[in-house]
């Protein structure tokens, strides 16, 4: 007797379509931008003229899409924390970061915080968001202060 088709092939072909169907779906629920921040060592904080606390951070964002998108970077967990974006990079004005497509930008970022009820170590957030919508991000780190007598 002749088969039509053999059970090897609809094993191949089940598995090229399961295949498929796992890259399709990584492919649509991959995120549009990805965020790393890293706080700088030394000094562990920088105590200003005013009494307060600053930090200073590294940002690495990057832009997954094929179009230059404007993310607003916020910072969450220091109730009264000013952020500084102190980049050399002209993408960066105030708060809103301007990446280009398909890029790895880095930022030099500082976050300022009254020295009342600051304790030793805060954790904070960073979180950058697109202006239209476009994608969000986000990343823990820690804010550190004076240590407490």
């Amino acid at each position: 007797p002749y088969r039509l088709v053999r059970p090897r092939t609809l094993l191949y072909a089940g598995l090229l379509t399961a295949i498929g169907v796992v890259m399709a779906t990584a492919l649509l629920l991959r995120t549009t931008v990805e965020l790393s921040v890293l706080r700088d060592r030394a000094p562990l904080f920088v105590e200003l003229s005013d009494g307060s606390i600053r930090n200073g951070y590294t940002l690495k964002a990057a832009n997954k899409t094929r179009e230059t998108v404007h993310y607003r970077l916020s910072v969450d967990g220091l109730p009264g924390a000013l952020l500084t974006v102190a980049s050399a990079d002209a993408a960066a004005s105030g708060d809103t970061l301007n990446m280009e497509p398909d890029a790895v930008a880095t930022y030099r970022v500082y976050v300022t915080a009254p020295r009342a009820a600051l304790p030793e170590s805060t954790p904070v957030t960073f979180r950058l968001r697109g202006v239209s919508g476009s994608g969000a991000a986000s990343h823990a780190s820690v804010f550190i202060g004076p240590e407490r007598k």
